[in-house]
This record gives structure tokens, sequence and C-alpha cells, in this order.
């Protein structure tokens, strides 16, 4: 069980990885016709316009949750399937970006030298969390852009049926996620993101 200083570390880790994924969606979504996130107030970087409570005590005890989902419309989109793609991979992108960047910088004033173990801890956070939140939202389940794109390339019938069992998704993902199934999926992923990581700052450094 974490104690409480890692708590502290996680809840800006959280906001980031939240708000940065977040904005990336709203940004593209209106970049891309449709101007519904903005007019929600969602195209920001300010966190409490996207954390939800359940989603963030989630995330604090399992280092996976959600946070609000972006409002939009596909029928607002030129090509809605390409649209979908598109905002489901500006919030991972966005994601990575700053999961790298932080990866980075611990790199960096680790090896100066100069890096406290809180702020070490917040970023390392940083890290794990941005690319936690941002695959797992890219799974096909109900409330994360990933249930939004497979939608997309389903017949009506079938994005009614699916529009209509959200809730059992739901229960669902928290029954795989309590027997570790979700940990399974993600972890190799992970892996192979860290391991770009490091393999560039080690060209750079």
């Amino acid at each position: 069980m974490k104690d409480m200083i890692h708590y502290i570390a996680m809840l800006p880790a959280i906001a980031i990885a939240i708000s940065i994924f977040n904005y990336a969606q709203a940004k593209m979504a209106i970049r891309l016709g449709d101007t519904t996130p903005r007019q929600w107030g969602r195209d920001t970087i300010n966190p409490f316009a996207h954390l939800d409570l359940l989603g963030v005590l989630v995330m604090l005890i399992a280092s996976v949750g959600w946070s609000k989902p972006i409002p939009f419309s596909p029928y607002n989109f030129k090509n809605p399937r390409t649209a979908m793609v598109q905002i489901a991979l500006a919030g991972l992108g966005a994601n990575i970006l700053v999961a790298f960047l932080a990866y980075m910088g611990m790199s960096v004033v680790t090896q100066l030298g100069t890096i406290s173990t809180g702020l070490q801890m917040v970023m390392s956070y940083i890290v794990t969390l941005s690319i936690g939140f941002g695959v797992f939202n890219m799974l096909p389940v109900p409330g994360f852009i990933g249930f939004y794109v497979l939608l997309q390339y389903l017949p009506y019938e079938w994005q009614e049926k699916l529009l209509g069992a959200q809730l059992w998704f739901f229960i669902g993902i928290l029954v795989l996620g309590q027997f570790g199934f979700l940990g399974a999926i993600i972890r190799p992923v992970f892996a192979v993101i860290l391991g770009i990581f490091e393999s560039i700052v080690h060209l750079i450094l």
C-alpha cells in the first residue's frame, strides 16, 4: 500500500495526464470542424474542467482511471471515422510527449545530482500516469475515446447494441482491472514506450 507522500506526488501527475490528454483531443476536434468542446468549456488546460472525482480516486488506487469525456458530435466532421482516429491519436500523442519530456528532465537532473526525492517521485508519476492514461483510454470501453473510434467502424445496429450495453462494459472493465487483466494488456505497451524513451535519452545524453 502506498504511503501518503506517494498519493501527494500522484495528484499533480494525474492533473497533468488528464488535462493534457483532454485538451489535445478538444483542440483536434475543433480543428476538424466540431466546436462542441469549446461550447462546453473543454478546450482548456485547466484540470478542473476535465477531472472526474471517482476517476481520480481510482487512479490513486490502481494507477489507471478516467476523466470527464470530451463532448463532440461526429456529424460535424467531414469524415467521422478519420476524425475520431485523429482525435484519439492527438490525446495519446500529447501524453506520450509529456511523458517523454518528464523522462528526459528526470534523466538530466538525476545526472546532475540536483533532484530531490519528492520531485523525482512527481516526475516519475508524470511519466507512468501520462502513458498509462493515454493507453488506457484507447481501449474500446464506454466513456473512453477508443470506444467511440470503434463505433464508427460498426454497422448502425451494432452501435445501438453497444451503446445500450455501456453499463455492462464498464462493470466488465472494473472486474478485469481487479483481476489484473488490464495490467497484462497495458504493461507490454508501457515497456515498449519506456524502452524507446531510454534509447532516445541515451543517444542525446
